[in-house]
């Protein structure tokens, strides 16, 4: 039963993640400066503001937001994927600190490390794949 939680859980952030990326590819002129200039009041808020007119921000968050979103459906790296997706929730969340301290940025980080640490996902390319785990050492770390 817990493995179908997992899978679920997977799938439903995955989709949230692509569907974001989306919106944000397909809406003309999106760019991370406006989020970063109002959104930002956070004991953080200096770090962040530096980053607006940053080129390579606004494509890192939409892709990336992309491409986790595929990981986690296809259950593809899921120790990289699940630090990834921890790692972008947790700025996310110190950036928008001042608002709440518990919202659901702090949740999707902690399902990140859920994703890192299981063991055993249902439908992954990760067991597909475990023969790449033999051969080389680095996919032995990245994949479950």
């Amino acid at each position: 039963m817990q493995k179908y939680s997992i899978l679920l859980l997977r799938l439903g952030l995955g989709s949230t993640l692509i569907m974001a990326g989306l919106l944000k590819f397909t809406t003309e002129g999106w760019s991370t400066d406006q989020f970063l200039t109002s959104a930002t009041n956070g004991p953080f808020a200096e770090l962040f503001q530096s980053l607006v007119g940053v080129a390579v921000v606004t494509p890192l968050v939409v892709y990336g937001e992309l491409l986790m979103g595929a990981a986690l459906i296809l259950g593809l790296a899921m120790r990289f994927t699940g630090l990834v997706v921890s790692l972008y929730f947790a700025l996310l969340w110190l950036d928008l600190l001042q608002r709440t301290v518990v919202d659901e940025h702090l949740i999707y980080v902690f399902l990140g490390l859920l994703f890192y640490s299981a063991k055993d996902h249902l439908f992954n390319l990760d067991d597909k794949l475990a023969f790449l785990k033999k051969k080389h050492k680095v996919f032995k770390s990245i994949m479950s």
